[in-house]
């Protein structure tokens, strides 16, 4: 089994696997890690966090310490969309709101954790912005981002159809 669902499609209300255990979100609205060895199962997301924020599409860090909730979320193209974005934690009450450092509560047209910890990517007036912990400060990566000219990190409508599902 993989250790980890490396591609950005893990938006989509799927399944994701980490080494012997799934992640999935129930009917019920709750996501739930369930050990295949053990059978064990336990809330890892309650639904409750999904209805206060309003949030339609989640993703938990690789850490599983934070998930990355969006809402308001708006299609754009066939595949991609905009949201807004907020982290919370999953062992304490703390919430933050994802933003690049000069802008407050944007819409993003990406979010999505990298491969470890908590390291967040996201794109903003296509411009792609890193974040390395929670406690850190994102910093822009590129800055060349051009509304309906460049595109950094993102398919443009006319070749998403042809990219694999994904979100970015």
């Amino acid at each position: 089994m993989a250790t980890r669902a490396a591609s950005p499609s893990r938006w989509s209300a799927g399944l994701m696997a980490r080494g012997n255990e799934l992640l999935y979100r129930t009917r019920e609205g709750d996501v739930v890690v369930h050990n295949v060895e053990t059978k064990e199962k336990r809330i890892l997301v309650e639904r409750k966090k999904f209805d206060t924020y309003q949030a339609s599409k989640y993703e938990v860090s690789p850490d599983m310490k934070h998930v990355l909730l969006a809402y308001t979320v708006a299609p754009v193209y066939q595949h991609s969309f905009t949201a807004y974005y907020i982290i919370c934690s999953l062992e304490t009450p703390e919430t933050w709101n994802l933003n690049p450092p000069e802008v407050r509560n944007p819409k993003l047209q990406y979010a999505g954790w990298g491969p470890t910890g908590q390291q967040l990517i996201y794109i903003f007036e296509n411009n792609i912005y890193y974040r390395a912990t929670m406690e850190s400060r994102s910093i822009r990566l590129v800055s060349t981002g051009k509304e309906d000219v460049i595109f950094n990190g993102l398919s443009d409508w006319l070749y998403e159809g042809e990219a694999p599902p994904s979100h970015a």
